[in-house]
């Protein structure tokens, strides 16, 4: 494998970002993958921002997947903004499978948003797997929102998997916001998964925000994986808010996976913002990899934000990748922006990095 990034710049002035990455590439022999991105800047002058992707490519020979992105590109001048992606294709040969995004647009005018995204389709053949979003709307108009999925559906034959997800609504009037998923229900059988969400609600009154997701199974059985997380809530009063997920799981035996996050809490009181993650763990017994994320803290007090990311290391041995991040962080002081990575390394014996 072989990656390179010829430049990176950021730069922040009494509150512009000048970003510019000229060229990266990544290149993987008897692979074989190839991924290029010619131009990428983003600029923000007196609060306007431009970004543009001329062109993004992935081709993977005798693999063979090809992915291009013809032209992103974001403008926003007096307060609105414009957001187009023209074609978003991937393609996969003998694989096989198709996915497009026809047209994705984005308009805010005199503080309304119109986004539509007309078709999305993905077709797994012999696979076999066809989801289809037929429409996804989503209108600003004196400060309401309405957002519609009509039907979401997600079949494979033979495989066998169906997913559906009915209705989904967001509506605001007066301020307030209501968002219902009444069911969705994912079944494999004789594979075997069961994925079910009874209700998740979103309510927002007088400012407040409620968000309750009673209870997310998955189970597989034969697999044999189970996660689960019992309870997640979010609640914002007097502008505060809190977050807490108290445990999610997920084993595997004879697999054999255990990934666990104890607790991940997130409050905010006068405006200061405070998220903590103890412990992330993810072992893999004679697979075999370790990944542990030991703390991430986001403080922000008075404007500022504090962000640092102590140690992430990722080793799988016997094949035999070793990768260290030391320290990440970001702070904002006056309206700059600093932002650090240390180290970060990345080691493959027996399968070299040029």
């Amino acid at each position: 494998m072989s990656r390179r990034n010829d430049l990176t710049k950021e730069r922040s002035h009494e509150g512009t970002i000048s970003r510019r990455n000229d060229v990266t590439t990544e290149r993987c022999h008897d692979g074989t993958m190839s991924r290029r991105n010619d131009l990428t800047t983003e600029r923000s002058h007196d609060g306007t921002i431009s970004r543009r992707n001329d062109v993004t490519t992935e081709r993977c020979h005798d693999g063979t997947m090809s992915r291009r992105n013809d032209l992103t590109t974001e403008r926003s001048h007096d307060g609105t903004m414009s957001r187009r992606n023209d074609v978003t294709t991937e393609r996969c040969h003998d694989g096989t499978m198709s996915r497009r995004n026809d047209v994705t647009t984005e308009r805010s005018h005199d503080g309304t948003i119109s986004r539509r995204n007309d078709l999305t389709t993905e077709r797994c053949h012999d696979g076999t797997m066809s989801r289809r979003n037929d429409v996804t709307t989503e209108r600003c108009h004196d400060g309401t929102i309405s957002r519609r999925n009509d039907l979401t559906t997600e079949r494979s034959h033979d495989g066998t998997m169906s997913r559906r997800n009915d209705l989904t609504t967001e509506r605001s009037h007066d301020g307030t916001m209501s968002r219902r998923n009444d069911l969705t229900t994912e079944r494999c059988h004789d594979g075997t998964m069961s994925r079910r969400n009874d209700v998740t609600t979103e309510r927002c009154h007088d400012g407040t925000m409620s968000r309750r997701n009673d209870v997310t199974t998955e189970r597989s059985h034969d697999g044999t994986m189970s996660r689960r997380n019992d309870v997640t809530t979010e609640r914002c009063h007097d502008g505060t808010m809190s977050r807490r997920n108290d445990l999610t799981t997920e084993r595997c035996h004879d697999g054999t996976m255990s990934r666990r996050n104890d607790v991940t809490t997130e409050r905010c009181h006068d405006g200061t913002m405070s998220r903590r993650n103890d412990v992330t763990t993810e072992r893999c017994h004679d697979g075999t990899m370790s990944r542990r994320n030991d703390v991430t803290t986001e403080r922000c007090h008075d404007g500022t934000i504090s962000r640092r990311n102590d140690l992430t290391t990722e080793r799988s041995h016997d094949r035999t990748i070793s990768r260290q991040n030391d320290v990440t962080k970001e702070r904002c002081h006056d309206g700059t922006m600093s932002r650090r990575n240390d180290v970060t390394t990345e080691r493959c014996h027996d399968k070299k990095i040029v």
